[in-house]
């Protein structure tokens, strides 16, 4: 009862009366879903059990969750949907698992090409927190929206309940399916979020499992660390492959517009990390006869980013991209040149809020084409950790502040 009262007052709710504005609901979590087939241990049939864990950006006390099957070739069907605390080891804190509803029902069918939103559930979690969402598998299509960057594992299991605290013995995957966002409903505080749109780059390539300890990871836990900016989450909608112009590993970045950033709730703020594929994939395009970027072709694309989101009355910081002359299967002298004439107009021209260099904050200044090898995965592409680390530090929190105007 007390966790009803308080849905119904942060809902607005007087006397069985809705206030005259609706709620104002904000992302705490998201990830960008592309088409894929389900791994083999999710195909099992009705009655398979999937537990997923994301971690939450910022605090809550009301949530939904949104689903999504905007791939499927089929009706994808879910029962016994739950909400809880993540214990280790994909186990669960029983004394918070709530039942996930959809439209007053435990059972949610999502047709082909849609999304769908549960009901508000009163769900307390502190910032940070691990959530597990568990769900039995009904009807699975063909084709699935997933997310194989989760770098968190999931766990699965033919016949066990969704409310069992342990799925002993449960198969490990790292994977997010169906997943696609969580909102907490703003409760007047000064809630925001920030959209981190890129590549693997911003995906976490490189990161271990369960580790989250990609660069939107520990800037979310600076914003955290900061009382002025604590309210602000982060979402993290970078896809492994993605580009800018054209599809690669998922949608490219301006067709994800809609749905990744005009599309996620509460959204003030967007950091663009897109363009190193673009490039990279031109020696591969070449050698094929196919369309391939050059930097006037990727300037476009940013202006109409730039353009649109300006339009939504989004502010923008639109990164640099990062060295990778190393990596002899994407770079070449032509493609270094091009980089360092985007990098240019970004740096020089951009009409955007604020320019995220994060190509000087990662390069190596005996070598400019290069990425430091305090910085450098090894790959000469990806960061390292200390490379994400040093991309979240230097994100300025001052471009965060709702009343500053736009700056270089």
């Amino acid at each position: 009862m007390p966790q009803l009262l308080l849905l119904l007052a942060l809902l607005g709710f007087a006397t069985g009366v809705a206030r005259a504005s609706p709620p104002n609901w904000v992302g705490i979590w998201a990830t960008a879903p592309i088409e894929e087939e389900a791994l083999p241990e999710v195909v099992g049939g009705q009655g398979v059990v999937v537990r997923q864990i994301v971690r939450i950006s910022t605090s809550a006390q009301i949530v939904r969750l949104r689903l999504s099957n905007e791939y499927g070739s089929e009706t994808l069907v879910l029962d016994g949907l739950r909400l809880a605390l993540a214990g280790p080891g994909g186990t669960i804190q029983a004394s918070t698992d709530r039942p996930v509803l959809f439209s007053g029902g435990t059972r949610v069918s999502i047709p082909p090409m849609s999304v769908c939103v549960s009901d508000p559930l009163a769900f307390p979690a502190p910032a940070h927190s691990d959530l597990a969402i568990t769900s039995r598998l009904v009807s699975l299509p063909q084709k699935l929206a997933g997310h194989p960057g989760s770098r968190t594992t999931s766990y699965v299991k033919p016949g066990a309940g969704t409310a069992d605290v342990d799925l002993a013995g449960a198969k490990r995957i790292v994977h997010w399916y169906f997943l696609s966002g969580i909102e907490t409903l703003d409760d007047g505080t000064g809630r925001a979020a920030v959209v981190c749109l890129g590549d693997s780059i911003t995906d976490g390539y490189g990161c271990s499992p369960d580790r989250n300890t990609r660069w939107t990871d520990v800037f979310s836990q600076r914003l955290r660390a900061d009382p002025s900016f604590s309210r602000i989450s982060v979402l993290n909608l970078g896809i492994g492959g993605g580009r800018l112009l054209r599809p690669g590993t998922g949608p490219s970045g301006l067709a994800r517009l809609s749905r990744d950033v005009f599309g996620q709730a509460g959204v003030r703020w967007l950091i663009v990390e897109l363009g190193v594929n673009d490039l990279g994939t031109r020696i591969k395009a070449k050698s094929a006869g196919l369309p391939y970027a050059d930097p006037k072709d990727i300037i476009a694309g940013y202006r109409d980013v730039l353009s649109a989101c300006r339009a939504h009355g989004i502010r923008v910081a639109l990164s640099t991209i990062t060295p990778f002359a190393g990596a002899t299967w994407y770079s070449t002298p032509e493609i270094e040149i091009d980089r360092e004439v985007i990098n240019r107009w970004v740096r020089e021209e951009a009409p955007c809020d604020l320019v995220l260099d994060f190509d000087a904050a990662l390069r190596d200044p005996a070598d400019p084409n290069l990425l430091l090898p305090a910085y450098n995965s090894g790959d000469n592409l990806h960061p390292s950790m200390a490379g994400y680390r040093r991309m979240a530090d230097f994100v300025p929190l001052a471009f965060f502040v709702p009343t500053q105007t736009g700056t270089k």
